[in-house]
């Protein structure tokens, strides 16, 4: 029991370092990222502080497992670099207690990482894709300066504004240019707002109380009809909309649904918690380092070993996306694999392993100058 409050201690030090630094990086890359959107246009610039903590929170649960395996590598290593391991030996802790103490860990880590990711993540998810897609529907607005034209959908769409109002929400005396594959036609308005369709995801221009001339330029023909709501289509929606998309829909939803992309999430969902235990059984074994091989002499196997796990966990995910995969044996491969490389190390590195190895070797050996 005293070992393993002394090793819970030094983990959960290590893993809110770990997790900082982890989080720190997430959020600079996705708020550099952000900005550029911003400066060009494409966003809504006030709204980047909301929409970068709601990414967060649906994406966190991503950053626990590494965390966790960093943190037991570290942790471990570090009683090993001095000496703790073997003082803890000849006090009679062996490395089965040790093993059981880092697995006994890992399971209120595995379980938050279920909470995040089965429960927590969903709704951030769809509440973070709401936003964003608030943030692309003002952004043109946003930008718009009065008395300035402005193109839309790649020149198709001219529109011009004498002002706005609402926090440049509605636009105030209204002019637009629409160009289409047969004609050509302008519309006039009091004021117009953004709506974006729920369904498609499409994005309309709906202008109130004006009038629509449509004719050929330079003649006397022309039909003009007068509206109280007229919408234009202004961008066609290049992602789902936030309802369709597979980060949001409660993981409720997404047992015994046919899909092969629902069934991918819903075992990428339970991969994550399972990974962490995983995880801490990987960072065990790599975290064997002698005294003289520095603080960090395990750090760089243990970056190759995860993301080589990340990366088999990645592809199985894709497989299951494509059909190639069935839903039913899900991720556990990937989890399979590296566990039982673990087992056969962990086996290697016992002393009645090692004593079968030397045997194996002396053997081959001897066959050898036969």
């Amino acid at each position: 029991m005293i070992v393993r409050r002394y090793l819970q201690r030094e983990v959960a030090g290590a893993f809110a370092g770990v997790l900082a630094v982890l989080v720190l990086v997430w959020v600079s890359h996705r708020f550099v990222r952000y900005l550029g959107l911003a400066a060009a246009g494409q966003l809504a610039g006030e709204m980047l502080f909301q929409l970068v903590g709601l990414k967060l929170a649906a994406n966190v649960s991503l950053l626990l497992p590494p965390a966790l395996f960093f943190a037991v590598l570290l942790a471990v290593g570090r009683l090993y670099r001095d000496s703790e391991v073997t003082a803890l030996a000849a006090a009679g802790v062996g490395p089965g207690t040790l093993a059981r103490a880092v697995l006994g860990l890992s399971v209120p880590y595995a379980l938050a990482a279920a909470a995040l990711t089965l429960f927590l993540a969903p709704p951030a998810a769809r509440v973070a894709d709401e936003v964003e897609g608030r943030a692309e529907d003002r952004a043109d607005f946003s930008n718009l300066l009065a008395g300035r034209f402005r193109d839309l959908s790649g020149g198709d769409r001219v529109l011009f504004a004498e002002g706005a109002r609402d926090g440049g929400k509605t636009l105030v005396g209204v002019f637009a240019q629409v160009r289409t594959a047969h004609d050509l036609y302008i519309l006039a308005a009091e004021t117009a707002f953004q709506r974006r369709d729920g369904e498609t995801g499409d994005r309309f221009l709906v202008l109130l109380d004006g009038h629509r001339y449509q004719g050929e330029p330079g003649s006397l023909d022309y039909v003009v009809t007068s509206y109280r709501e007229h919408a234009v289509r202004i961008e066609d929606s290049h992602r789902s909309p936030a309802s369709q998309r597979v980060q949001g829909i409660p993981t409720s939803t997404l047992f015994g649904a046919a899909s092969p992309g629902r069934q991918a999430e819903l075992q990428w969902r339970i991969a994550l918690p399972v990974s962490c235990v995983v995880l801490a059984v990987l960072a065990l074994l790599l975290a064997r380092t002698s005294p003289r091989q520095g603080r960090y002499g395990g750090l760089f196997n243990g970056v190759l070993v995860y993301f080589l796990y990340s990366n088999l966990l990645g592809a199985g995910r894709g497989l299951i996306e494509q059909g190639r995969v069935p839903a039913v044996l899900g991720l556990w491969p990937a989890h399979a694999v590296p566990l039982a490389l673990a087992l056969v190390v962990a086996a290697a590195q016992s002393p009645r392993g090692a004593s079968l190895l030397a045997a194996l070797r002396a053997r081959v050996r001897a066959g050898g100058r036969s």
